[in-house]
């Protein structure tokens, strides 16, 4: 499992248990048999799959590439009909196909220019380790800002800080390299990404 998608199953869980959701045990029967349909929605997305699911930021190369970027933001409303009236229980994949389709909408639309801008970036090696090394802190603060909720020393809203530290880390190692251009569009990629937990949690994002 990717960091991104464990790191979405701590964050849920402790926003679903705050709030005291229960489904009924015929609710989350219905939404098992969902789960495999929802995840063939996702075929058409192997390179934002693996953005989410693997932590692969050099997936972003293959959009780089026009063909691919008119193929993907074709199928756009194929995702969107394709996930219709299904339901899954499986807060990890229910996150990655939040995170496919709001990161799928911003690429395909306002971050176009960005990405054909800044494109000979995302092939390059300090590109990809630079956004590992950002990864690997919100890790690190995840585990950290985890602990000191079980112990009651904080809240799920500290996660918004996490979340907020992660997006500037990625930024400045992207701007680094690369350019301003690139740097806003993958920072931004990432916030789309992980919208639906921020709103979950009341986290205010800034990109």
């Amino acid at each position: 499992m990717g960091f991104w998608t464990e790191l979405s199953v701590c964050v849920l869980l402790f926003v679903c248990f705050s709030n005291g959701a229960k489904a009924p045990a015929s609710s989350y029967a219905r939404a098992k048999r969902g789960c495999y349909k929802m995840k063939t929605c996702l075929k058409p997305f192997p390179m934002l799959v693996d953005l989410i699911e693997n932590d692969n930021a050099g997936a972003l190369a293959t959009l780089t590439y026009r063909s691919s970027l008119e193929d993907i933001c074709s199928k756009q409303t194929q995702l969107e009909t394709c996930l219709k009236g299904k339901r899954c229980n499986r807060l990890d994949l229910d996150y990655t196909i939040k995170a496919v389709s709001n990161s799928l909408s911003y690429i395909c639309g306002a971050g176009r220019s960005a990405l054909q801008t800044g494109s000979g970036c995302f092939s390059r090696d300090d590109f990809q380790s630079g956004v590992a090394q950002c990864t690997d802190i919100m890790h690190l603060d995840t585990k950290i800002t985890t602990l000191a909720i079980q112990m009651g020393k904080a809240r799920e809203v500290e996660f918004c800080g996490v979340f907020q530290n992660f997006l500037k880390c990625v930024h400045r190692k992207v701007i680094s390299v690369c350019s301003g251009y690139a740097a806003d569009f993958v920072s931004t990629v990432y916030a789309y990404s992980i919208k639906e937990m921020s709103d979950d949690i009341g986290c205010s994002i800034e990109f």
